[in-house]
């Protein structure tokens, strides 16, 4: 059975999150599944700069992920909504 995992990070720079994703992905690949096809990451960031940060920090670690722009307090056009 295989599953599809969708990760979420409201504050995707928050410094408890990177190593969540990058901790979940070597979990995937010690069961003989790839990360990049298994694991979905969203997150939202209030600056430009963090996005692009954020981004190559994921690049950096073999992952991908759709980190947005947006002000998560307010959850504003174009965020995540849950």
């Amino acid at each position: 059975m295989h599953h599809q995992c969708s990760l979420f990070a409201p504050i995707a720079h928050s410094s408890p999150n990177l190593p969540r994703f990058v901790q979940s992905a070597r979990f995937v690949e010690n069961h003989q599944r790839n990360p990049s096809t298994t694991i979905s990451i969203y997150g939202q960031e209030k600056t430009q700069e963090t996005v692009n940060l954020y981004k190559m920090n994921l690049t950096v670690h073999d992952l991908s992920g759709d980190i947005k722009q947006t002000n998560s307090l307010f959850c504003s056009k174009g965020g995540y909504s849950w």
